[in-house]
């Protein structure tokens, strides 16, 4: 897998917070052909991950039951633009030090989709991977990836989430994705045993 910093594509396309990351690291991509699937594929396809159950499910869901020899398979984690007030740490940090967290996931993220990529292509015969981590918004960052690479299918995962998890959920990103994108989407619901 050839590796590059790619310039984010618009930084106010993929998040609505201040971050303190400079605009070539919002995003990183590592694949073939940036705009396209870089090739003769049948399909493009963006295969959205997020280091959850519902995620693997979906993975899962893809790789036994909808692959295709020739489809380029893109994988995409979004990770925070900014460590305040997110699940990955609270409170007020310097400038440097937030970069530096912010840094330390994405690297972190990127390992786990290196592994994944490589079991994707692995277990699918005649795929191709790329794998895409991007600091932002979820909802706006999906849409934007599948544009960019002119993606056929949006593949995600969804939790199965209870009555006060539903109530309190301000926009879920399955959701918001399902509404706006210009693709089918296919969302693969996980439940809870």
């Amino acid at each position: 897998m050839s590796v590059r910093f790619v310039p984010a594509i618009v930084k106010e396309e993929l998040t609505t917070r201040h971050t303190p990351l400079p605009d070539e690291e919002l995003h990183h991509y590592e694949g073939s052909g940036v705009g396209s699937a870089g090739g003769d594929e049948e399909r493009r396809v963006l295969l959205c991950w997020h280091r959850d159950q519902a995620s693997e499910e979906a993975v899962s869901y893809y790789m036994k039951n909808i692959s295709r020899k020739g489809d380029h398979v893109f994988i995409l984690t979004v990770l925070p633009a900014s460590v305040h007030a997110s699940a990955w740490g609270e409170g007020v940090h310097p400038p440097a030090e937030e970069r530096d967290a912010l840094r330390m996931i994405r690297q972190d993220a990127l390992a786990q989709l290196r592994g994944l990529a490589e079991r994707v292509s692995k277990g699918v015969p005649g795929v191709s991977v790329s794998v895409h981590a991007v600091h932002g918004d979820a909802k706006l960052a999906i849409l934007k990836i599948a544009e960019v690479h002119e993606a056929d299918l949006i593949i995600l995962g969804r939790r199965k989430l209870g009555h006060w998890q539903r109530l309190c959920e301000v926009g879920n990103v399955s959701s918001a994705v399902y509404a706006h994108a210009s693709v089918p989407v296919l969302v693969v619901k996980w439940f809870r045993e």
